[in-house]
């Protein structure tokens, strides 16, 4: 019975996925009614003919009229019979008349007004077209090691149909887009992301041929497997392979988000010129300003006190940051400028109460007792954090961010909401593994990714989908990879990067918001940085950008693909992007039982797919959605008509998986830098002592404590009680490492030298001075430059060919060291300097390093011994 039902009842179509058309729609095809037409037309001109002729016999009263007599019978003659053109041609013109009048009922009456009235319709592109328009890449799956395609990669958009002799092999081409436009990825959870977009991106962009046509990138990765799945084909490739994983520490490499601050900032106080120093600070400055506004978010339409306490918090942190950011420099301590560092010691400081009692960290400002009780009453009950600021030099840029901060809160109790703002915000560095992580710098920076043109570099940056507490980390790392790029980039003659860079963002709904999209969106493809986001729905880019920007970056995305999805809002909007088309409808009216119908037809408008058509699509069918692809590969322009990747035309998509066989290694084949992991948190514990912002200045300790309870008196040291003192450890240390390293001389007589000398020059720092005796106070000497310049200039004309050995006794030169090591005791770059100019034996190295680095009595003294060694000379 049912195989009887089966065979009785029609075959059903499921949908609408090939548009319904008139059956009789090829009567009126001109192929095929023009033909007939005109068949039709000669067959009743001959039959015309037939017919005069037969007339013409019909009997004999009309041979004597026409004069046929003795005519013969014949069919053939009959048909071509033409003897009588003034009557048969106006037969023929008639006959014509009605053939043409019939052929236009016809065609009127049977043209598939589906085809013809198209107007505002929509159609896919056909495999034809595709292959036309984009350049197409072979795929070999038996060798993916070496499976290399000339050209610059692009966007895998389309695959084309298989040869005979590719379906032999396994090979296929797949369609790429070489336009610089971004990509967005449309499916549900488990829908095929991964293997059906992000995996052959990635497999695209890095096996091209040339290694310099190869793109570095970025992708996060949810699942934390899929670095190890692609470390080794990416090493065969030649890519630097980066991990950030903020999921597991202990597999990561580290991440310092004030490395390239750092960089800009020591630039700025090594610079001589002062452009050069305002120019490399206000970078610093400005990606500081970055950093922090990435911890301490304002909520978008927030407003009063959520958004005050937001600026505050981030006042303060930019204030601490900017202090521990110049301590680490002018200290040689790189570790001290992380996160953990800042909330330690903003809490630490904060904490830490002055009071008549407790005023040892006055000590280092104080000039003497009377100033210290001075201090102590300005300091009552403020804390060391309030001291250090308040004490600091104006024109330090914490101060001023800290005064920021203080101006709009002036109350006690608020500035303790302040901290407790602050405390929430950085409470993701508290972790061990996070603090440990982003406090080591192993020299990596994000400028490679777009400017070595040696080898490219992939970069995985492993996050939670579920538990977001360290997501923003991630979001920081992208951010300032695209900032250092873009920057990198504007200074660059091009204007771009060197070598592209993709920014894939896996699960880009649930890792949470990049910073500035929206702006990203607009100008990142110029400088050859693309952005291709994975989502499961359009909702979700709603939730994180809003719909405003939701709507930019959907309409200014040059690709963008949807595998499946089940929201019935995205579901629309793609349906309403495809458009609509053509579709023959008709209409039958009649009477029960009646065997006579009327009909009517017409062509009505439905979508080129429907929403629920859209959530019905087959594994491996995906639609591309383009906009920015505007010429075929011979540069003539091309209506950009949606791709349809289908069964129905052999371009479905094959998964990634049937062909790249990707196992993953264990994570200890991996050469991830994972050092910091034996780091003691306690070493990044620090305390701001008093410091200065004169790059450059030489700090002398002088160690004498206070005592409150004696009388206050003014203590006035005289040059030569210090110079009976004993040497400090530090001098002793540094008159041995001179014994090494200067010029022969008897051991004894270079002791007692070194000595003298450095008592000397201690003798004349504290004389040139007011001394003052605190514990751990810092003098400070400053350079002076009033005749450095006129004396650079008369001396460089005749130093160029000349040799220090030449110029200097080697007590003059033991000398000039004694004078260095004085200088250099908190500085010992300057000491290391002065080795590497000594050791060049190039006079004019030693002019430059005197005028730069000791004052104008030095410069004056390096001067009069030079003249009595050209006087010694000359003699």
């Amino acid at each position: 019975m049912g195989k009887f039902k089966q065979w009785f009842e029609p075959e059903k179509l499921n949908n609408y996925d090939e548009a319904k058309r008139s059956p009789l729609r090829h009567i009126a095809n001109p192929k095929v009614i023009i033909p007939v037409t005109c068949f039709i037309y000669i067959s009743l001109c001959l039959l015309s003919n037939f017919v005069i002729y037969h007339l013409v016999n019909l009997g004999y009263q009309f041979k004597e009229i026409f004069g046929l007599e003795g005519y013969e019978y014949s069919f053939l003659k009959g048909l071509f019979f033409f003897r009588y053109p003034m009557l048969q041609i106006p037969i023929y013109l008639i006959l014509g008349v009605l053939t043409f009048i019939n052929y236009y009922k016809i065609k009127q009456a049977y043209r598939p007004l589906e085809d013809e009235l198209v107007q505002g319709t929509q159609r896919f592109t056909e495999p034809e077209e595709v292959e036309e328009q984009y350049p197409a890449i072979s795929v070999n799956p038996e060798n993916a090691e070496e499976d290399y395609y000339e050209g610059k990669p692009g966007f895998p958009v389309a695959r084309l149909p298989q040869t005979e002799e590719e379906k032999e092999t396994g090979e296929f081409r797949l369609a790429i887009d070489r336009e610089p436009s971004h990509s967005i990825t449309l499916a549900h959870t488990r829908g095929g992301k991964g293997i059906f977009s992000s995996d052959p991106l990635i497999d695209t962009i890095s096996r091209a041929r040339k290694i310099e046509d190869r793109h570095s990138f970025i992708t996060t990765s949810t699942k934390g497997d899929e670095v190890r799945k692609w470390y080794p084909l990416l090493k065969s490739r030649g890519y630097i392979i980066r991990v950030l994983n903020t999921v597991d520490q202990f597999y990561s490499d580290p991440y310092n988000p004030f490395n390239a601050i750092k960089d800009f900032y020591e630039k700025a106080v090594l610079a001589k010129e002062l452009i050069k120093k305002n120019q490399y600070e206000d970078r610093a400055m400005h990606d500081m300003q970055a950093v922090a506004s990435m911890y301490f978010k304002e909520e978008q339409g927030g407003g009063g006190k959520d958004a005050f306490w937001t600026k505050a918090s981030r006042s303060l942190f930019l204030s601490m940051a900017v202090a521990l950011l110049h301590q680490s420099i002018m200290e040689k301590k790189n570790e001290l400028l992380n996160g953990y560092t800042i909330y330690n010691t903003v809490n630490k400081m904060f904490s830490e109460k002055i009071s008549e009692t407790e005023y040892e960290y006055l000590k280092q400002y104080a000039r003497d007792r009377k100033h210290l009780k001075k201090l102590i009453e300005k300091y009552d009950g403020k804390s060391t954090l309030d001291v250090y600021f308040e004490e600091m030099e104006d024109k330090h840029p914490a101060k001023i961010y800290y005064y920021g901060m203080k101006a709009s809160a002036p109350a006690k109790s608020t500035l303790g909401n302040i901290v407790t703002h602050f405390n929430g915000s950085m409470e993701l560095f508290l972790q061990s593994g996070n603090a440990k992580m982003t406090a080591i710098d192993d020299g990596f920076r994000f400028t490679s990714l777009g400017f070595d043109n040696d080898q490219p570099t992939a970069v995985f940056v492993i996050v939670s989908d579920a538990e977001e507490s360290n997501n923003e980390l991630a979001m920081m790392y992208i951010e300032q990879a695209y900032q250092s790029l873009h920057r990198e980039a504007f200074a660059s003659l091009s204007g771009k990067t060197e070598r592209d860079v993709d920014v894939i963002v896996e699960e880009a709904g649930n890792v949470g918001a990049l910073p500035n999209l929206l702006k990203k969106w607009g100008a990142a493809a110029g400088r050859g940085i693309f952005f291709h986001l994975v989502l499961q729905d359009i909702e979700q880019l709603t939730e994180l950008y809003g719909n405003s920007a939701k709507s930019i970056i959907v309409g200014n995305t040059g690709n963008l693909v949807y595998i499946r999805s089940g929201s019935l809002d995205t579901n629309k909007y793609i349906s309403e992007r495809l458009g609509k088309r053509a579709n023959y409808s008709m209409r039958r009216q009649k009477e029960t039982l009646a065997t006579k119908s009327s009909e009517t037809e017409e062509s009505e408008r439905i979508d080129l797919k429907s929403p629920f058509e859209l959530e019905n699509l087959m594994f491996g069918e995906t639609i591309v959605l383009r906009l920015m692809h505007t010429h075929d590969n011979n540069k003539k322009p091309i209506y950009q008509a949606p791709l349809f990747n289908t069964f129905e035309n052999d371009t479905n998509l094959f998964p990634f998986y049937e062909y790249r066989d990707l196992e993953a290694v264990p994570w200890e084949e991996l050469p991830i830098n994972n050092s910091f992991m034996e780091m003691d948190r306690t070493s990044l514990l620090w305390t701001l002592n008093k410091d200065i912002y004169v790059p450059g200045a030489v700090r002398v300790p002088i160690s004498k404590d206070f005592d409150l309870s004696k009388p206050v008196n003014k203590v006035k040291p005289k040059a030569k009680k210090v110079k009976e003192n004993q040497l400090t450890s530090m001098e002793k240390d540094l008159i041995d490492e001179s014994l090494e390293n200067s010029m022969p001389l008897e051991e004894a007589t270079q002791l007692d030298f070194y000595e003298d000398l450095m008592m000397s020059q201690r003798e004349q720092l504290y004389d040139s001075t007011q001394v003052i005796e605190s514990q751990d106070i810092h003098r400070v000497v400053e350079p002076i430059s009033n005749n450095k310049d006129s004396f650079l200039k008369i001396n460089e004309e005749t130093s160029s060919n000349k040799r220090i050995s030449d110029m200097l006794t080697s007590q003059d030169v033991m000398r000039i060291r004694g004078k260095v090591l004085v200088l250099g005791e908190h500085l010992p770059a300057l000491i290391s300097e002065f080795d590497k100019v000594m050791e060049s034996d190039q006079y004019a190295s030693l002019l430059t390093f005197v005028v730069t680095n000791l004052n104008d009595n030095d410069v004056t003294e390096f001067d009069k011994m030079v003249i009595k060694s050209e006087e010694m000379t000359i003699d």
